[in-house]
């Protein structure tokens, strides 16, 4: 787990504001109202900033590095990260997919490039054949 300043329920939990907790008469009167939180705990969806995509050496390096703990997590069932990645190639577009899920152990770790590789140019003697 990363050391962050936000809690898992600043994100997680979204603040009802502050409520009477008991509402019965006269016990009202002697408890402070308190924030209240929704109990739900939603699943949340990435932002662009929240990952940086960057391309070295013919591969897609994708790295968390706005959501402080690995994309999905498995708190609450399977959830699932899916990567579609569309390449232009000169034989025309290609499409990688890739399934991400904490259950599989391929979670997206928080500030550990996840590699893609990425279709290269056909290798042959003469250049303007691999573009015909």
């Amino acid at each position: 787990m990363v050391k962050t300043q936000k809690s898992c329920q600043d994100c997680h939990m979204l603040n009802l504001g502050k409520r009477d907790l008991i509402q019965k008469f006269p016990f009202h009167l002697f408890h402070l109202a308190k924030p209240r939180h929704l109990h739900e705990v939603p699943a949340l969806k990435a932002k662009p900033e929240d990952l940086l995509l960057e391309v070295k050496d013919g591969k897609l390096y994708i790295t968390n590095v706005g959501v402080p703990h690995n994309l999905p997590t498995a708190d609450y069932g399977d959830p699932k990260l899916y990567i579609t990645v569309i390449v232009n190639t000169p034989q025309g577009q290609q499409t990688i997919r890739r399934l991400l899920s904490a259950q599989a152990k391929t979670a997206l770790e928080y500030g550990k490039p996840y590699e893609i590789e990425l279709p290269q140019k056909p290798k042959c003697s003469d250049p303007q054949e691999a573009f015909s």
